[in-house]
């Protein structure tokens, strides 16, 4: 009598349709910066890898290192954008920073139609007193768009390191509730907007991200918090220190290797004395609102196919 011969997995996966797989190059980092009176940043590492996503709020009076001497991010940022606040960044951490996004409040409610209100428990991240002065009554929890967030963080008035805290909460919030509308909301919303936004990101990089985001499906793990480091209040910096190094090293993809061997023997607590002219100074100072946008042209529709971000 005939028996059917049982196929091995490699026969199966040879007689179907293969099943795409994350690269190493779709675990990437970005830097967004959230463009305001006060800017904020947040890194964001997507990594399908390991089906982790990263999230660290980063204070705007951090310290980083310019070829003149040490400035602020915020500094940096203000004097020549935000490619440049990502390199300096990367650089003071030595992490790598693949893509920049520079994006206002507008543009970033905008990014959210279509998708649900974040939903973000204050409960640790907020006293009592705090909590009264948004005008809740027992219950911890907030349904905030981004508009909402924004107005939030600017009526605390918290220091530095606490409000990165609840930054990176209310973005934990934003990227863990929501994945399968936010696979497709949230490219289509970005390219809606791509003539108002100052970043590296390109067409095919939306397409990427769709994908990427996909993966990062139901089961992935969020992670996030402020970045480490000592907040000199007597001087409005934040100076990075050795927990800052080996925090960066934990969480995101290094830079350069032999110099994060050799930062891991030396611990950066002292600030180091200002440089006589900061980078901020050298370079023409401007109102970021001021910087030269992108040509609000059309769009053009290469690389994905039709449909492909809504």
């Amino acid at each position: 009598m005939y028996q059917k011969q049982k196929q091995t997995p490699v026969q199966a996966q040879q007689g179907g349709i293969p099943i795409q797989q994350p690269t190493q190059d779709q675990d990437y980092t970005l830097l967004v910066t959230v463009a305001a009176e006060q800017p904020a940043f947040v890194l964001i590492r997507l990594n399908p890898l390991e089906q982790q996503i990263k999230i660290c709020a980063v204070p705007a009076q951090t310290q980083v290192t310019g070829p003149t001497g040490p400035l602020l991010l915020q500094d940096s940022y203000a004097a020549a954008g935000p490619g440049r606040a990502a390199e300096l960044l990367g650089q003071t951490l030595n992490i790598q920073i693949d893509h920049y996004l520079a994006i206002t409040t507008q543009s970033l409610e905008q990014v959210w139609q279509g998708m649900e209100p974040m939903r973000v428990n204050l409960t640790g991240l907020l006293e009592a007193d705090e909590q009264e002065q948004l005008g809740l009554l027992g219950d911890p929890v907030l349904s905030l768009t981004p508009m909402q967030a924004h107005e939030v963080l600017e009526k605390l008035n918290l220091p530095p390191v606490r409000l990165a805290r609840l930054r990176a909460a209310i973005w934990d919030a934003a990227l863990r509730q929501q994945p399968q509308q936010m696979k497709v909301s949230l490219p289509q919303g970005l390219q809606g907007e791509m003539a108002r936004l100052l970043t590296d990101l390109t067409v095919t990089d939306l397409y990427e991200l769709q994908k990427i985001l996909g993966w990062l499906g139901e089961g992935t793990t969020v992670d996030s918090q402020g970045l480490p480091g000592r907040y000199q209040p007597e001087e409005d910096r934040f100076v990075p220190t050795q927990e800052t190094v080996t925090f960066a090293r934990s969480w995101f993809k290094v830079q350069n290797q032999q110099e994060a061997e050799v930062q891991q023997d030396q611990q950066p607590e002292t600030a180091q004395p200002e440089a006589a002219q900061s980078e901020a100074a050298q370079e023409p100072s401007q109102n970021q609102e001021q910087e030269e946008q992108p040509t609000a042209t059309p769009v053009p529709q290469i690389g994905p196919p039709a449909g492909a971000l809504g």
